[in-house]
């Protein structure tokens, strides 16, 4: 791996995150904590940003990847829709460990999204100006990655650069909410119990 950084999750350092936005930009992997475990990270439009990013991780070709993005406004202008169901549940749960699957026209599918609450995260997506597809940081069938060192462990050895900012925000993945106007699919259990998401609607 050709970058190490330690970073303060609670105040980082804007030269590691412009570091982490160059990076990303010129096509490179990078890792970084979030809310829920270590992500992985590319700039899919970067011609080799995507497929990287599934060769590394050993990911089967076709399975989708969520999106983490700074807010709402940045998810619109991905082309994510919000029906008021689905905005009723990110005004509530973002930023926080909710994933939610929405149509895209700009895609033509649905894409997931999600908003993490971490400043770190925080401050790389804002200042990469749009959502960014983000895996887990380990091999596929593996377990997560809930540090740095296990980021390490796992993939560092392909990593163009890692931001270690110690153990991340949670324990698990984030919820995974498929959403159909009104009508909700809770396609991964995660954070977010199924009964504070109903209780919300």
């Amino acid at each position: 791996m050709s970058g190490y950084h330690s970073i303060d999750p609670q105040h980082p350092d804007p030269a590691l995150i412009e570091l982490a936005i160059t990076n990303l930009k010129e096509g490179g992997l990078i890792s970084f904590p979030t809310d829920t475990v270590y992500g992985l990270a590319c700039d899919d439009q970067h011609p080799d940003g995507l497929e990287k990013l599934y060769r590394i991780k050993g990911r089967p070709e076709g399975k989708p990847i969520a999106r983490l993005a700074c807010d709402i406004a940045q998810v619109e202008t991905d082309g994510g829709e919000f029906s008021s169901t689905a905005r009723r549940l990110a005004e509530t749960f973002w930023p926080g460990g909710m994933t939610l699957v929405l149509p895209n026209a700009k895609q033509g599918a649905t894409v997931g999204y999600r908003v993490p609450d971490d400043k770190v995260a925080q401050a790389i997506l804002r200042g990469f100006g749009r959502p960014l597809p983000v895996s887990s940081a380990n091999l596929s069938g593996e377990p997560d990655s809930l540090s740095g060192n296990a980021v390490q462990e796992s993939i560092g050895a392909s990593l163009d650069l890692l931001l270690d900012a110690g153990p991340s925000g949670g324990m698990q993945s984030s919820t995974v909410l498929l959403i159909d106007g009104d009508k909700v699919v809770e396609l991964r259990a995660g954070m977010i119990s199924q009964e504070r998401w109903q209780a919300c609607l």
